[in-house]
């Protein structure tokens, strides 16, 4: 039997500047269950896992390392595979969604086996109004490329707010490769080759507490190039 009902695990890199509002949002949880946090550093050079280590430590707090950095896949593959929860949620330092949301998507996967719920974005009429046109195309452009040509049938793929069963999120994540942000994909990929189901929850992302650190004329190709070697490689591979 697993000892907490719920594992949050939280990629950690260079996070310093955020401390203070991640302790804030994460305090403003309130589960009315029992839940573990895993921390991961991932090769951060700012002294923020060292503050945390005394300010956040705890009996249902683990803290782990990776060698260096990775990127965020390989910071979440950590962080599975240390989770003790019976389920597991992965979601960005800022903690960028309400309690009201954390407790609707564990509501929603409560009882299951063999699932995984992936947020969906919605935005707000203000950000909406507010967002580049650049960008809306973009990512209409990547979400199409996943359904028409990857053949992944969801709404939002690379929405950082996902939870599993801990048994699924152990067997996707311990035959996962991919460390940068295509690792959603390569995810979703291998939750369907295991019989994993997938469902979805919508989410509304809180403020952007900083500046983005994504180039969205580079990064979108460069993650079409490393889903179609995804793509390729799981083709052939035996699960």
């Amino acid at each position: 039997m697993s000892q907490y009902d719920l594992t949050i695990v939280f990629p950690v890199y260079n996070e310093s500047r955020r401390i203070d509002l991640h302790k804030e949002r994460v305090k403003n949880l309130n589960f009315e269950y029992s839940v573990q946090i895993v921390y991961v550093n991932d090769g951060s050079v700012d002294g923020c896992f060292e503050m945390m280590r005394q300010d956040l430590a705890a009996d249902h707090v683990k803290f782990v390392e990776n060698p260096r950095n990775l990127g965020k896949g390989g910071a979440v593959r950590t962080g599975v595979q240390a989770s003790d929860g019976r389920y597991v949620l992965f979601t960005d330092f800022d903690v960028p969604v309400t309690p009201e949301t954390f407790k609707g998507i564990f509501q929603q996967i409560h009882g299951k086996d063999q699932t995984a719920v992936i947020g969906v974005r919605k935005k707000t009429s203000e950000v909406e109004n507010s967002e580049n046109r650049t960008r809306k195309y973009l990512s209409w452009g990547f979400q199409s490329f996943l359904k028409w040509v990857i053949g992944i049938q969801v709404t939002d793929s690379q929405c950082g707010f996902k939870i599993f069963d801990n048994k699924s999120g152990k067997e996707i994540f311990s035959r996962m490769k991919t460390n940068g942000f295509a690792f959603d994909v390569e995810m979703l990929l291998l939750a369907r080759k295991l019989g994993v189901k997938v469902e979805e929850f919508p989410v509304v992302i809180l403020e952007d507490c900083g500046p983005s650190t994504i180039n969205i004329f580079i990064d979108p190709l460069k993650m079409v190039v490393e889903i179609l070697k995804i793509r390729w490689r799981l083709f052939f591979a035996k699960i």
